[in-house]
């Protein structure tokens, strides 16, 4: 078995995968935003939910909480129902 040699991650290549992760989830979460505007503008009441999928793929992004530390989405809801609701910022 060959040895593997392996570079330690510095602190600016970490903070920089870390930025990109954070970019990504943003885009996630703003098309998945998108997507629920679009399903409730189709649906006759106002508080439908999104589909499944859209709903799986919404659990796996982090999130800071309150305190600092991160969690995923969908650890939010995974004992008790929760109210997700989504506001913009213009400005």
């Amino acid at each position: 078995m060959a040895d593997r040699k392996t570079t330690p991650r510095t602190a600016a290549s970490k903070k920089a995968l870390a930025a990109d992760q954070q970019d990504a989830d943003i885009r996630t979460v703003a098309r998945i935003g998108r997507e629920v505007e679009a399903a409730q503008a189709k649906a006759p009441v106002a508080h439908k939910l999104p589909p499944a999928a859209t709903l799986r793929e919404l659990a796996d992004v982090e999130v800071q909480e309150l305190d600092g530390s991160w969690t995923t989405f969908g650890a939010l809801w995974a004992d008790s129902p929760t109210a997700l609701v989504f506001l913009r910022h213009y400005g």
